[in-house]
């Protein structure tokens, strides 16, 4: 099971263990996030990734995190 971290600050209310719960994207599984994540909501899920980018952007600042190489 995943560790419940709450850092993405986007919320999906799915069923997991048989009851209703509002998980973060980054919290969900992957099988849970193919199944939830409807590419018919085009605006939504455009928003969502701006959303994404920014926090990790922030996180990135906040740790001084560089992921990759800088060649």
């Amino acid at each position: 099971m995943r560790v419940k971290r709450d850092l993405d600050g986007i919320y999906l209310r799915i069923e997991r263990d048989g009851k209703y719960q509002s998980l973060c994207l980054s919290d969900m599984t992957l099988k849970e996030l193919d199944e939830h994540l409807n590419p018919e909501r085009g605006e939504w899920l455009k928003g969502a990734v701006i959303h994404l980018a920014l926090t990790l952007h922030e996180i990135g600042d906040l740790f001084d995190i560089v992921g990759g190489t800088n060649e």
